[in-house]
């Protein structure tokens, strides 16, 4: 982990909606030991080709959309949820695009130096408000991976507060978008090959006072 954050007990939520955190994230943290127990069986051949898929996002950007992007991420520092085991990929990738720092948050395993070995919903209830420049999740916010309802609610509802007043939660899966938008986000822009709107890599900004609890 390239940057050591500050862990405090926010203070926006109630103690009933840290406990419901806690017991969220716990439960994410027993999924994961039995998830990882099958996969630590396998070549890793899946999760490569997964990673790969939402890797190409960025990699096969044209020219004009590459630049679009440098200018979201360009002096921005990045915390990428659900980073798995390739973040190295993610972090050459988004520091060539201009971002100053890349924390990569993951259960997954800490065996490279800039992955946090932590929980996602853990790592986001620790943050202070308005502290982060830029979210991205690479495919950890899609049901497939996170099937439970009131879990990614309460990660969008802490992407949400963490992020700065001009800050960016960026995603890389389509079926998001309903669960961003409740969460008081705003679709500013979609930057894919095809120009199509909800594909490819999607910039979300804050709406004022929007979070929904």
């Amino acid at each position: 982990m390239d940057k050591a954050y500050e862990i405090k007990i926010n203070p926006t939520d109630t103690l009933d909606q840290r406990l419901l955190d806690k017991r969220l994230s716990d439960g994410m943290k027993d999924t994961w030991e039995y998830r990882v127990e099958d996969m630590n069986k396998w070549d890793y051949s899946a999760h490569n080709l997964l990673t790969v898929s939402f890797i190409s996002f960025y990699k096969d950007l044209h020219n004009e959309n590459k630049e679009i992007l440098k200018s979201f991420l360009t002096g921005k520092e990045i915390v990428d949820i659900g980073c798995g085991h390739n973040n190295h990929e993610y972090k050459k990738i988004f520091l060539d695009f201009g971002a100053k720092n890349y924390t990569g948050i993951d259960l997954w395993n800490s065996r490279n130096n800039n992955t946090e070995n932590n929980e996602v919903l853990g790592f986001l209830s620790s943050q202070s408000d308005s502290s982060l420049d830029i979210i991205t999740s690479n495919g950890f916010m899609c049901s497939e991976m996170v099937a439970d309802g009131q879990y990614s609610q309460r990660v969008l509802h802490h992407i949400y507060r963490t992020l700065k007043p001009d800050g960016i939660f960026m995603a890389t899966h389509f079926d998001l978008n309903d669960l961003a938008v409740n969460s008081g986000f705003q679709l500013e822009t979609s930057i894919n090959k095809r120009n199509e709107t909800l594909s490819g890599i999607l910039i979300y900004k804050k709406i004022p006072n929007q979070s929904q609890r």
